[in-house]
């Protein structure tokens, strides 16, 4: 005759702990009423589960057997149920470049969970989320590039187009207006190892900027593996920046920088790529939201 989970259950308490007192604590019943629970166990099974050694019970060998399954099978049992009463829990894995995560979608992440309560497993190096599901690209729910327009041939859907614009910190504005823009080091954002062609592109299209550097202070600017690297020494007052204004919108917004010349685009965008047609609704709905906050970064 298999026994009832009230059995069980006074044993593995009493097997944990080692005492009928403390077990009967945890249980919210008698002590007496624990020891009927375990002799009748005991009687049921026809085995002797305890010995008693000083002032402490100690496990049988056949104790220890039926405790170790017992101890792994009800913490699962409790596991679940505790799932199951927190209700439904969802989580989308996003993939994005290092600066993009950390300057435009992490700020914003605000607003998709407030409405959805989705969890996001945010991922900005090579590793893949062995759980998520399976994309063209890699095993994410969503993930976001940045690249030409070959993207859209790949199926990717265009965020934003790349904007630049030469920036830096409030405290430098009086020095650059006054000794002009090669007085203070130019920041650039490297691509492997040389230089993006940012100025390049900005100079390009605003020859008569007063804000244009030499060629010598282009060439002995300082460099930044990153955008996020080259924005936050922006921000610190070391020199003028090309930003990429739709990383930096915030910082703009708030006014850690300023604007020294008109916005440009490059041949350069923001492209995310959904998972095939088995995505879940909230891998969706956060495909949905990251286009819709994207537009409102031109409103």
């Amino acid at each position: 005759m298999f026994p009832n989970t009230k059995l069980l259950q006074a044993f593995e308490a009493i097997a944990r702990h080692g005492s009928v007192t403390v077990a009967a604590r945890e249980l919210c019943i008698t002590q007496s009423a624990l020891s009927r629970q375990l002799k009748s166990l005991e009687i049921l099974l026809d085995v002797k589960f305890f010995v008693r050694q000083k002032n402490r019970l100690c496990l049988t060998e056949a104790g220890r057997e039926l405790h170790q399954v017992l101890h792994k099978k009800l913490s699962e049992i409790n596991d679940c149920i505790e799932h199951l009463q927190a209700g439904p829990r969802y989580r989308v894995t996003v993939k994005t470049p290092p600066s993009f995560a950390t300057r435009w979608l992490a700020p914003r992440l605000v607003t998709f969970y407030e409405q959805t309560k989705c969890a996001v497993s945010l991922y900005t190096d090579g590793s893949s989320p062995a759980t998520s599901g399976s994309t063209a690209f890699g095993g994410y729910d969503c993930e976001v590039f940045f690249g030409h327009s070959g993207m859209a041939a790949l199926n990717g859907k265009l965020l934003f187009e790349e904007l630049i614009q030469p920036v830096c910190a409030p405290v430098l504005l009086d020095k650059i207006r006054k000794e002009g823009i090669n007085s203070v080091p130019i920041l650039h954002t490297l691509s492997g190892i040389t230089p993006l062609p940012y100025w390049e592109y900005w100079m390009q299209r605003s020859p008569d900027s007063s804000y244009v550097p030499s060629l010598t202070a282009l060439n002995s600017g300082m460099e930044f593996s990153t955008q996020e690297q080259a924005m936050n020494a922006a921000i610190e007052g070391l020199g003028v920046v090309m930003l990429d204004t739709n990383l930096g919108s915030l910082a703009l917004k708030k006014k850690l920088l300023i604007t020294l010349g008109e916005p440009v685009t490059t041949p350069f965008k923001y492209w995310f790529e959904e998972t095939s047609p088995g995505q879940s609704e909230m891998a969706k709905a956060f495909c949905e939201w990251i286009s819709k906050e994207a537009l409102l970064c031109y409103m």
